[in-house]
C-alpha cells in the first residue's frame, strides 16, 4: 500500500492533522487558482485559470469527475484563458501571482 507524502510550501515533509472548525472556515475563504483544460463548444482545446475560494474546490472537482458540460464561472473568476495549453510565459506569470492547486492526473 502506498503512502502519500504531505509536503509544506517550503518543501519540508509534514504530518497531516485534523483541522478544527475555525481553521476549516478560515482556509475555506482563501482564494486559490486552478488550471483547467478541456474543449469549448466548437471542439477547440482550451485552458482556463480559475480563481475560486478553497471551499468550492471539492465541488469543482466533483463537477469535473461527473463529466459533461458546466460553467466554471459558477465556481469562481476566470483570470486567464486561451486555446490549446498556456505557454511557459503565461504559466510563470500566473503561478507568480496566485496560490496554485493542481489536480492529480488520471491513471489509465
Amino acid at each position: 500500500m502506498s503512502r502519500r507524502k504531505w509536503v509544506s510550501a517550503s518543501g519540508e515533509e509534514i504530518e497531516p492533522r485534523e483541522l478544527d472548525a475555525e481553521e476549516l472556515e478560515r482556509i475555506g475563504e482563501e482564494e486559490i487558482v486552478v488550471l483547467l483544460s478541456g474543449f469549448n463548444n466548437f471542439g477547440d482545446k482550451i485552458y482556463n485559470y480559475i480563481k475560486l475560494k478553497f471551499k468550492y474546490y471539492e465541488q469543482l472537482k466533483e463537477s469535473i469527475r461527473k463529466g459533461g458540460r458546466f460553467d466554471i464561472r459558477e465556481y469562481g473568476e476566470v483570470v486567464a484563458a486561451g486555446k490549446d495549453m498556456p505557454t511557459p510565459e503565461v504559466r510563470a506569470e500566473i503561478e507568480s501571482q496566485y496560490k496554485m492547486v493542481a489536480f492529480p492526473k488520471k491513471e489509465d
